[in-house]
């Protein structure tokens, strides 16, 4: 059996995919990459390696911006954001996740793409890259990844909450 090395999870939009990962790594040392939390609000980047949160939207109208539906996402946020993506990977890093490539990323080009492609590029055998995918961009990231000769697997992802804890079905 061929590994698997992209790891693709969909489901509805605010379905509990962030949530869901941020509790999966929660006791892991071994997973890099940024999550894309909603706090109070406002969407942020969290870099996986040092738990660090940095706002993803922009509040300033005169900062270069990524407009994305009634969102605007700043420019100088996304590039440390993909720095973060694309540093080279410690060897005790078995998972990289992207959460999340969207319309932003896949039809505009923007946002994560190069650093999608770079990571995508990525010899390193061991590292099991997990990307949050929408389901209507499901078949472009899947063609995308074939280009770099990566198999790949999708899991139709649903909360279902046991008390505290999640499942994937």
């Amino acid at each position: 059996m061929k590994k698997v090395n992209v790891l693709i999870i969909t489901a509805p939009t605010k379905s509990g995919k962030t949530t869901f990962l941020t509790k999966w790594i929660a006791n892991r040392n071994d997973v890099a990459g940024i999550l894309t939390p909603i706090k109070n609000g406002k969407r942020y980047f969290h870099n996986i390696s040092d738990n660090s949160f940095f706002e993803m939207e922009s509040a300033d109208k005169n900062e270069n911006v990524l407009t994305i539906g009634n969102y605007l996402f700043s420019v100088a946020a996304f590039k440390k954001a993909s720095a973060i993506l694309t540093e080279p990977i410690a060897n005790n890093i078995s998972f990289l996740i992207i959460d999340e490539i969207g319309p932003l990323e896949m039809l505009e080009h923007k946002g994560f793409y190069n650093a999608l492609k770079k990571i995508l590029n990525y010899t390193y055998k061991k590292l099991q890259i997990i990307i949050v995918v929408r389901e209507s961009l499901i078949n472009k990231v899947t063609t995308l990844c074939n280009e770099y000769n990566k198999t790949v697997s999708v899991i139709n992802f649903s909360p279902i909450i046991n008390g505290n804890e999640y499942f994937l079905l």
